[in-house]
């Protein structure tokens, strides 16, 4: 499989990956695997549970929606990104019968309504919606706990509660939300999240749909935006199967998300088994009644079967695991048990590759690289808030003709790199410097601060231009109150040398304890000559 040609292809979208599955009635598959004796869980059979829904018109009977849209309207979802998000939710709201309510959410720095409560489906709701959808605008923070937890307050009783939540996921408070999803999901209520753009933060979407028992669907900004919201529509106003149970003598665990079966989104339950085999048996209810699949689960030997069966079952478990921190369990110990058992990477195991060899002289000067980064297809770095908006020339011009005195200019402010090293100064002896001559002329040059720990600072200095290095002396200029003599640390400061600009000089200061925000400047005796750094 190939993604380009021979000119390449842009790295700013995901790739995604369709495929069709005709059948006529619901069916279940289930893939196993076990591990091979030396592994720690080699004492069970694991087993991917695949249920896949049917194709053609069996289906087509609504069920009473109380729906709940919430829109994005944030800063990053400017232009392309809401312009699709609008058309998938004018298309959604299209589709309510006079049998549905609807409620509108946007949010950015906060929530706002569109009606106080909710409203009967009707062609003028539907119309008055529309209107009220077309007239937003992008702008702002994003706000979403408030909107969630409007959206998930209890409904009437008959109808199934659907919140859909649209959005590229790009917010702060990711676990709040999560959590209040976990802890107040109505009975019957599903939360099912739309991911707009070609990079939208699944950490969040995903997250948010398993939490609310919903689909996560990914709406590219070169997709469909009728079949997106028909995908939708299939998943709350018709689904196939619901409130699905996995059981049977075979079974020990099953973990995933606990979705509804609906045209086009095929449930995925992974399974930890007895390796003696059984029965597994997967239950559900449609619209005309009960459903149910028995499966025989064959013995299983060691070392048989996709390791990659294996390793998705440890995979969910962590989600599962990870739904539990968000409502404030203590579940670290469990996740870090879960990854090394299963050799899978967490937020609390990773793979450490260690070398004992030094492979970078300290002495040596730093080449510092920017690499540029494609901005998400779609994205504007304005929108993404990376800088101000780029203003026209003939504004520009109008600014000059006010303002002829004042010069406008953008000002990039550099990362500095945070890094922690253990150093205990308590046995260095400092040496005054000698006094410089009033009369000597100082040379002033920018650095900035790369690490301050245990008294140990680290300043990197990038020359303006071609420049003689030799540090003798040090001292630490602070806000307020006197210099501090330091000591230079020879064996990691860049050593003597002309040196030119993109070559960066490195400074490293032992015994340094005034505090990171505290310090204004590092004077130096450079090449028997005062050198101011400002930071």
């Amino acid at each position: 499989m190939t993604f380009a040609d021979e000119a390449g292809a842009a790295l700013d979208r995901d790739v995604v990956v369709r495929w069709p599955a005709a059948l006529p009635e619901p069916s279940a598959t289930l893939d196993l695997a076990r591990p091979s004796e030396d592994r720690a869980i080699a004492d069970s059979t694991y087993g991917l549970l695949t249920i896949v829904p049917p194709t053609g018109r069996l289906h087509d009977r609504t069920l009473p929606r109380d729906l709940i849209l919430l829109l994005d309207t944030s800063g990053s979802m400017s232009g392309d990104p809401l312009r699709m998000a609008k058309m998938v939710v004018l298309d959604i709201i299209d589709s309510l019968s006079e049998a549905d309510t609807l409620e509108i959410i946007e949010f950015s720095n906060e929530p706002r309504r569109w009606r106080r409560g909710p409203v009967a489906g009707s062609a003028d709701a539907r119309a008055d919606a529309g209107a009220w959808i077309r007239a937003l605008e992008a702008g702002g923070a994003t706000e979403m706990v408030g909107g969630v937890r409007a959206a998930l307050a209890p409904r009437r009783e008959g109808a199934r509660r659907q919140v859909i939540i649209v959005t590229d996921g790009l917010i702060g408070f990711e676990r709040q939300v999560i959590a209040d999803i976990r802890d107040r999901l109505p009975r019957g209520c599903r939360v099912h999240t739309v991911g707009i753009g070609s990079a939208a933060n699944r950490s969040l979407t995903a997250a948010v749909a398993r939490a609310g028992c919903g689909g996560e669907i990914i709406v590219s900004l070169d997709d469909d935006a009728r079949a997106a919201a028909a995908r939708l529509v299939a998943r709350t106003a018709k689904p196939i199967v619901v409130d699905f149970e996995v059981t049977g003598g075979a079974l020990i665990k099953a973990v995933g998300p606990h979705a509804d079966l609906a045209a086009g989104a095929p449930v995925l339950i992974c399974v930890r088994l007895k390796p003696q085999g059984g029965e597994l048996i997967a239950r559900g209810t449609t619209r005309n009644g009960p459903w149910e699949q028995r499966l025989t689960v064959p013995a299983w030997s060691h070392g048989e079967g996709s390791e990659s069966v294996v390793t998705l079952f440890g995979r969910e478990l962590v989600e599962d695991l990870e739904l539990d921190a968000a409502t404030g369990k203590r579940v670290e110990r469990s996740i870090e048990q879960v990854g090394l058992d299963f050799q899978i990477a967490t937020r609390l195991t990773s793979w450490v590759a260690v070398c004992e060899e030094p492979g970078v002289d300290p002495r040596e000067p730093l080449r510092t690289v920017r690499i540029p980064q494609e901005v998400p297809y779609g994205m504007s770095v304005e929108g993404l808030g990376l800088r101000g908006a780029v203003l026209p020339d003939a504004t520009l011009r109008a600014m000059h003709r006010s303002f002829p005195s004042t010069q406008w200019s953008m000002v990039e402010s550099p990362i500095a790199p945070q890094c922690s090293l253990d150093f205990d100064a308590s046995c260095l002896d400092f040496d005054e410097p000698p006094r410089q001559q009033a009369s000597a002329p100082t040379r002033v040059m920018r650095g900035r601060i790369a690490s301050h720990c245990k008294g140990r600072l680290i300043v990197l200095i990038d020359p303006a231009e071609l420049f003689y290095w030799s540090a003798a002396y040090a001292s630490v200029e602070p806000l307020d109150g006197s210099p501090q003599v330091v000591r230079i640390d020879e064996k990691h400061t860049t050593r003597e040398g002309a040196y030119r600009p993109g070559q960066e000089i490195r400074l490293v200061l032992l015994g340094v304890d005034i505090p990171k925000d505290q310090i204004r400047a590092i004077r130096v005796m450079c090449n028997e000559e005062p050198l101011r750094i400002e930071l």
